[in-house]
């Protein structure tokens, strides 16, 4: 069992499985759940200017992280939810090694056979080559 899982989710019930399958594999009396949204920033332009925008994005993550945070703690796993500002992939595999997670869990397509090269960029992929841990792709 894992002590510590992190869920990076995108706020859609798509997310569902991954939380279901964290929930079978952490050990709730030893571990914790972590529940991460990174919301994207715009790369060539200032924080500041955006500022009102990415709060109220921020708001709404917010309102739905507890929701799922309740939900978990409820099932009695030790659960707690962040929320960062930047790009998604650097920003989960750099929280992942500051918190100490040992497993990262997240969700992720099927690529498309027709066209493989084009579905290697995904977040679930650079994720899971850039993790310092474990990670296990849900479908």
């Amino acid at each position: 069992m894992y002590r510590n899982i992190l869920i990076p989710v995108d706020l859609s019930e798509k997310n569902a499985l991954a939380v279901e399958t964290a929930q079978r594999l952490a050990d709730p009396q030893a571990g914790a759940i972590t529940l991460l949204h990174v919301i994207e920033t715009l790369r060539d332009v200032p924080f500041e200017e955006m500022e009102d925008f990415y709060r109220e994005l921020g708001e709404q993550a917010e309102r739905t992280l507890a929701r799922w945070t309740e939900a978990l703690t409820e099932r009695g796993f030790a659960a707690q939810q962040a929320l960062l500002f930047g790009q998604r992939s650097p920003e989960i595999v750099r929280f992942a090694a500051t918190q100490q997670i040992d497993l990262i869990v997240l969700r992720s397509h099927v690529l498309d056979r027709a066209h493989p090269a084009e579905s290697f960029g995904t977040l679930s992929h650079q994720v899971a080559l850039l993790a310092p841990c474990s990670v296990l792709l849900v479908r």
